[in-house]
């Protein structure tokens, strides 16, 4: 993690008409790692890297919500990993192994 900490989760709501907006300005946030748009209550999944808490709610509160369209947030902090990484190589033989 080079430093970063503190990995969270983050699922965002936003104003649909904003969505493009929305999504240019992740594209170019450090450090939003990832961003998934999702089905369910929350349009999107944030996974973000801080240096420690105190960064974390920095980032919360004056960057992220000041993203265009942002509504609401919550946040679900990683404690540990439990599987991280995937080898495609795998992954396609298992799904071809299922067929």
């Amino acid at each position: 993690k080079l430093g970063f900490g503190i990995e969270a989760f983050i699922q965002v709501s936003i104003d649909f008409e904003l969505s493009d907006a929305f999504e240019a300005a992740v594209k170019q946030h450090p450090l939003i790692r990832r961003c998934h748009a999702t089905t369910g209550e929350a349009d999107y999944l944030l996974q973000i890297v801080t240096v420690d808490m105190m960064a974390l709610d920095r980032m919360l509160r004056e960057e992220l919500s000041r993203l265009p369209g942002v509504r609401r947030t919550i946040t679900s902090m990683a404690m540990r990993e439990i599987k991280g990484g995937i080898s495609f190589a795998n992954a396609v033989g298992h799904t071809q192994t299922k067929r």
